[in-house]
């Protein structure tokens, strides 16, 4: 068991590391990208071609390594799950003045959360 565990930490580790080198990355696409469009607007105003389709397939190779890269890094430091999205829902209906209004005085039983649909309240 420990075994897993430290080798789940140095998958973390390396997954954190990786996540903080991407920065470089979405730095690099955003130079890339202004000189691009900087370099197609100078050349139509002195009749030149400065751009090629290189430099945005370039940008979309590095978007792609980006997202490679990175979402093991967002999912980590910033879960969407379900049971975060059902806390935020659950807290925002007992939050409502009409649904306390419902249960002003009563003991909530359970709390049903299904997500886009609906939350019940069972009192």
């Amino acid at each position: 068991m420990h075994a897993l565990l430290r080798i789940s930490r140095g998958i973390d580790a390396f997954t954190d590391w990786v996540g903080r080198q991407t920065g470089w990355i979405v730095t690099l696409l955003i130079i890339i990208g202004f000189l691009n469009v900087v370099a197609r607007y100078f050349g139509r105003f002195v009749g030149l071609r400065l751009t090629s389709n290189v430099i945005i397939e370039a940008q979309w190779y590095m978007f792609s390594v980006l997202f490679f890269l990175g979402f093991a890094y967002v999912l980590r430091h910033n879960p969407v799950s379900y049971t975060h999205l059902k806390e935020q829902l659950e807290q925002w209906a007992l939050s409502n003045e009409r649904v306390q209004a419902f249960i002003e005085g009563k003991s909530i039983r359970k709390v049903i959360v299904v997500p886009g649909k609906l939350v019940n309240v069972v009192v």
